[in-house]
């Protein structure tokens, strides 16, 4: 079988990929694609135990908890367990190819060791696998990347000087390489997102590299706006609201944060949060030169926008994100309109909740 595995970059349009393949994986199995919802992760949609079960160490990190394991003495069963699943499934489907998605690959993974775990793993159970790889302006990425860890709980503010480790994260010249090494370049396929999107739009995108942008395209086939990007108010108040309100507990996720996140993506505000100018300088500069590496050796010397520093239009006081009173205020009534007053947190998880915004960028 031929796995094509979506590893990021996060940020890319990679929920509504996710959202689209789930809905239809009957469609994409009657045109030979494999898209195994089965092995979604307990607490998060997407094949998050794809990056977990390469991790180094015995800790206890978030993906093992998207995975439902919350003691570091159960990581050498699910890793034992995952891996079993996803050779069973894999092995049972008459499909000559299958799709995994785990954006958090591009992330998670900072080691060749890591990597080289996952490549011998998938090499057990595939003929042949390409990673797919998207990439974006890096300043962009730190914006989303930033929105959607708050999304998952984080709670500290942006800083103003970004560490080294962060500017490591943003470099997508050295993941490039890294699952280049050890993978080998012709099995990596790196793209622009920005010109995918010009293109038509992330789905068609990837359809076109796993070979089905004809199926993808079926007029029949309907799409959801997944992952609305979180304003810019709403992300000041869930910052806050995550030092009071921690998402998982030592046993398990906290009930008091369901659909919580969903009420702040249907927050009714125009504005996104943005690095100010003297952020974004720095890092576009210390990411500049690895950037035009990148262009050169995996994007044939096509730049796209992975360059631009539109600095001129940035704000100046999104570091740290700023919440005035009124504002606070406005954001808290939504969620209590949203069922979240007098307990109203499992009212407002089991009714759902909708969103709105940009669907793949943030």
């Amino acid at each position: 079988m031929h796995v094509f595995l979506h590893i990021g970059s996060e940020k890319t349009g990679t929920t509504s990929i996710q959202s689209f393949f789930t809905q239809h994986a009957g469609h994409f199995a009657r045109h030979g694609v494999l898209y195994p919802t089965s092995l979604h992760a307990e607490h998060a949609p997407r094949h998050s135990g794809v990056s977990t079960l390469a991790l180094d160490g015995s800790q206890l990190h978030l993906g093992h908890k998207e995975c439902g394991v919350f003691d570091a003495d159960e990581i050498p069963r699910f890793r034992e367990q995952f891996i079993a699943d996803l050779q069973q499934t894999l092995s049972a489907s008459p499909c000559e190819r299958a799709i995994l998605i785990d954006e958090t690959c591009s992330t998670r993974l900072e080691t060749h060791a890591e990597v080289a775990r996952l490549e011998r793993v998938l090499d057990v159970v595939a003929d042949k696998v390409t990673v797919v790889l998207y990439v974006r302006n890096p300043i962009e990425l730190a914006e989303s990347k930033y929105a959607t860890a708050v999304a998952g709980g984080f709670h500290v503010q942006f800083p103003r000087v970004i560490p080294a480790s962060e500017r490591r994260s943003l470099d997508q010249h050295a993941v490039a390489r890294l699952w280049s090494d050890v993978f080998g370049r012709d099995n990596l396929v790196v793209r622009h997102y920005r010109s995918a999107r010009q293109g038509g739009d992330s789905i068609e995108d990837f359809a076109d590299v796993v070979g089905v942008a004809g199926a993808a395209r079926t007029p029949q086939l309907e799409r959801q706006h997944a992952n609305p990007s979180i304003g810019r108010a709403a992300l000041a108040f869930l910052v806050r609201f995550n030092n009071l309100v921690p998402p998982y507990l030592a046993d398990g996720p906290n009930p008091l944060r369901e659909g919580v996140v969903a009420a702040m993506r249907s927050y009714p505000e125009r504005h996104r949060f943005r690095l100010n100018g003297e952020i974004a300088q720095q890092l576009g500069d210390d990411l500049r030169e690895a950037n035009e590496a990148l262009i050169e050796e995996f994007l044939d010397g096509e730049p796209g926008t992975l360059l631009d520093l539109d600095l001129a239009s940035r704000p100046d006081g999104d570091v740290p994100l700023p919440l005035h009173e009124d504002e606070a205020v406005r954001v808290a009534a939504h969620l209590w309109a949203h069922g979240f007053g007098a307990g109203g947190a499992r009212k407002h998880a089991a009714q759902g909740a909708g969103g709105s915004g940009d669907p793949e960028d943030r």
